[in-house]
């Protein structure tokens, strides 16, 4: 019975298949309401996390509307309705201590949750936050009063951060306009919507008092640190007329994991997830040496093939969605990366490296290119806050 143990006075389980946790540690999702109303109205609305004693593994939100979408008239199947909560926010900031920790971005969250979790996994998601693909759903929850849901792609996915000490987190949602987030079709009038709550979903585990007191004594100690994949941005306008673009990423600075760029021709309505084509892209270094295999990436190659070990889903090659979502890992297997938050490879970017996309005839019209690199950086747990360092 060598390397197994027996429970219950009769039953005997390999020691890997059996742990002793004590009854007053406990995995459980808290709900935190807000102390303000909600509104897509392009203001800012908070939500602060005060609990002690546990160690923050996941968040979402959960928004309530009264009644459904009024001031629009005329009839149009599947109209109005809303775009998925993820586009709601602009930006989320998560703050410790009153300070931005990091910033996840609207087009961002909706990606990663398209590409790096699986089609059962992310089908459930999709549902509670509106059904990108689906008017007819998204109409279903927008006309009458209804929960949303949506998963946060923050940190605490695969830094397990734990919370003993006096400071505070605090979730900042910068939101939309509501005008941009309603699709109406021939629809006429000024849209109308009234929100009831906006609770912060923790995903925490809950520390025996004991096991408590030694982790606040070990991070007196030493600070203790965890691996995060931290998320930059940069934004540009490409006009209209033209075959081919570059432009310097002066905004990415570290060791990038993988990299995704999306184009859109409108930031309003249904706009913010239709992502437009181009014939080819390719990454430049600053002597202008191609880094992406020596060539530029044919369309169809970077949709059907190359992402054959990037993606854990089949949204690229979705049909009528517009899923032209252009990525390149540095890394072995970024899916991997960003559910567990290991460095699989990387490549030092240092603001000099340029995108550069071509069409296969000028643009007919100017286009926004939203670029989002994943870093590898640190978030260190001292006991007066947590401070995050780039790798």
């Amino acid at each position: 019975m060598s390397g197994h143990k027996q429970l219950h006075g009769k039953h005997w389980v390999p020691q890997h298949q059996h742990s002793e946790v004590p009854h007053e540690q406990k995995i459980e999702v808290v709900s935190i309401p807000s102390t303000s109303t909600y509104a897509l109205n392009g203001t800012i609305f908070q939500i602060d996390f005060k609990e002690k004693g546990l160690t923050i593994m996941d968040m979402g939100l959960e928004i309530e509307t009264a009644g459904g979408i009024s001031g629009l008239s005329g009839t149009a199947s599947g109209y109005p309705n809303l775009n998925p909560v993820s586009f709601w926010n602009t930006r989320i900031d998560i703050m410790i201590g009153g300070q931005v920790l990091f910033s996840i971005f609207n087009v961002s969250q909706f990606i990663r949750k398209q590409l790096f979790l699986s089609d059962p996994e992310r089908q459930p998601l999709n549902y509670g936050e509106g059904l990108y693909s689906s008017n007819t759903q998204r109409n279903a929850l927008a006309t009458a009063s209804s929960y949303f849901y949506v998963d946060l792609w923050t940190a605490f996915k695969t830094a397990k951060i734990p919370f003993h000490f006096t400071y505070d987190m605090s979730v900042r949602l910068v939101t939309d306009t509501l005008s941009n987030q309603v699709n109406q079709s021939t629809l006429t009038g000024t849209p109308s919507l009234t929100f009831t709550i906006c609770n912060l979903l923790v995903k925490v585990l809950r520390h025996h008092p004991q096991e408590a007191l030694h982790h606040r004594n070990a991070i007196m100690k030493h600070p203790h640190s965890f691996r995060f994949l931290d998320e930059l941005n940069q934004e540009f306008i490409i006009s209209s007329g033209v075959t081919s673009w570059t432009q310097p990423l002066t905004s990415i600075i570290g060791n990038v994991s993988h990299l995704v760029f999306v184009l859109r021709s409108s930031l309003v309505g249904s706009g913010q997830f239709t992502f437009a084509p181009c014939t080819s892209w390719e990454l430049l270094d600053s002597a202008g040496t191609n880094m992406v295999g020596g060539s530029p990436i044919q369309y169809n190659n970077s949709l059907y093939y190359q992402p054959k070990d990037w993606v854990a889903s089949s949204y690229l090659t979705e049909s009528g969605n517009n899923a032209n979502v252009f990525i390149y890992s540095f890394a072995e297997d970024p899916v991997h990366v960003e559910t567990n938050g290991i460095d699989l490879g990387h490549r030092r970017f240092v603001g000099t490296e340029r995108l550069r996309i071509y069409f296969s005839t000028a643009t007919s019209s100017a286009y926004t290119c939203d670029v989002f690199a994943y870093t590898h950086a640190m978030l260190h747990v001292t006991p007066t806050g947590i401070m995050k360092e780039d790798e």
